[in-house]
């Protein structure tokens, strides 16, 4: 069994002080990079969450698990022309998403390029099922890769089903986005769309920053002694820590698939106010019994008495950066330490 640890291994009796911005501090806006870019195209230093992207995407450029495809099914009347500039709207005010990427000395640059018309048609479902149709473009959105080199981290197909009925798919790369983004874009695209219709101006208010803002903010903050002291602490912490080494059915490839099944369940809420009532009984919120529950499965299974789990932490830690579109999200690594003398408590 298991009681919650530091990545270190020793008991938590405390609460570590919160780092946040001061009350009314904000974020300040970055100037762009002097260089030779490409015409009517501004340079910024990249986040160090999208050069770990890019990084990664050199190595496989075909990957596809970072994309972030969304899918609206919209009934009633549509006014395919107001869509249109609403998406040229979204793209205009969200600048992640017309962003592409160089190196220059060794660091990794998003190039802001100038706002376009979005173009997007309308397919005809005809005599097909739809349901067919949208699985046949998320399969081939899934082997369509995104070119970071390009200036345009979104993509959309619209399919018409009937007069009043249209299904929208929109593509975008998590290097300009993560999973809160999408409720942003949802409910910018919605105003915008709207507004659009009716001929009124976009209710939207004027965005204080920027992603490329935050970039440069979370450079200058995580810089010189206090980086090194973060790396030190991070080094210290996974040193020794092994991989998950979890029994299978059958060889794994030499090369993931990322094919990988899902498995739903559902657990009813009278089923879990009895483990809600022993977690709140002991100081613990419902996602540290939860954590340690998967946590003590994983070691049951594996046999692994040290392992570390990634946990999302969504990384907006100013209130500025909530309106975004963008990609902030990164992961928490919770080693857990496992020793016949502890309970489950």
């Amino acid at each position: 069994m298991t009681e919650p640890t530091t990545p270190l291994g020793e008991p938590v009796n405390r609460l570590h002080p919160r780092r946040s911005e001061p009350s009314g501090s904000s974020i300040p806006k970055v100037q762009p990079i002097a260089g030779n870019w490409p015409p009517g195209c501004r340079a910024y230093l990249a986040s160090f969450a999208q050069a770990r992207l890019w990084f990664l995407h050199q190595r496989e450029t075909q990957l596809s698990v970072d994309y972030l495809p969304l899918l609206w099914r919209l009934t009633g009347a549509l006014n395919l022309a107001a869509l249109q500039q609403a998406l040229s709207d979204l793209i205009e005010r969200h600048p992640t998403l017309r962003s592409s990427f160089q190196v220059l000395d060794d660091e990794v640059m998003q190039l802001l390029h100038p706002a376009a018309p979005f173009a997007l048609e309308a397919e005809s479902l005809d005599d097909r099922d739809a349901d067919d149709v949208v699985a046949a473009w998320l399969e081939q959105e899934a082997c369509t890769p995104f070119d970071l080199g390009y200036g345009l981290l979104l993509r959309a197909r619209l399919l018409q089903v009937a007069e009043d009925q249209h299904i929208l798919l929109l593509n975008h790369h998590q290097i300009a986005s993560d999973g809160w983004s999408g409720s942003v874009l949802t409910r910018d695209l919605t105003a915008l769309y709207n507004a659009r219709r009716s001929g009124q101006p976009s209710p939207l208010q004027s965005l204080p920053v920027h992603y490329r803002d935050y970039a440069a903010w979370q450079r200058q903050r995580l810089s010189g002694s206090r980086l090194r002291e973060l790396q030190g602490y991070w080094i210290e912490a996974l040193t020794g820590l092994q991989p998950l080494e979890l029994p299978s059915d059958r060889p794994r490839p030499a090369e993931p698939s990322y094919r990988g099944g899902r498995v739903a369940f559902r657990i009813t809420a009278a089923q879990l106010q009895p483990f809600e009532d022993l977690c709140r009984s002991h100081g613990a919120t419902l996602q540290m019994g939860l954590l340690a529950l998967l946590a003590l499965l994983l070691h049951r299974i594996s046999r692994q008495a040290d392992l570390a789990i990634g946990v999302p932490i969504w990384g907006r830690n100013h209130p500025d950066l909530e309106s975004l579109i963008g990609f902030f999200v990164n992961t928490l690594p919770i080693r857990t330490h496992f020793s016949p003398q502890l309970s489950f408590r």
